[in-house]
């Protein structure tokens, strides 16, 4: 158990030294912005929200025919280079 809370420490120390070259004005200016960034997304995500349910409606209709894509795609390509051709 001592030994487990000594390795935490040891590496807590370890973080912490890594995070001090950051931590002014980056970590800082971070948590300074976050409160508006939230607000921001709880007054935006709800417009958002009929995008998203439009964007993966669209995407579950494109299953089928992607799921045939791996058997389709030589004659499709084949039906590519001909079309470019003439």
């Amino acid at each position: 158990m001592a030994s487990d809370q000594a390795a935490l420490f040891q590496n807590l120390d370890i973080t912490f030294t890594a995070l001090a070259d950051v931590a002014r004005p980056s970590i800082q200016d971070t948590i300074s912005k976050s409160p508006p960034t939230l607000d921001a997304g709880i007054s935006n995500f709800p417009q958002q929200r009929p995008f998203l349910e439009n964007t993966a409606a669209f995407a579950r209709e494109l299953r089928p025919g992607v799921r045939v894509l791996p058997t389709t795609l030589p004659d499709l390509a084949d039906a590519l280079t001909s079309a470019s051709r003439a």
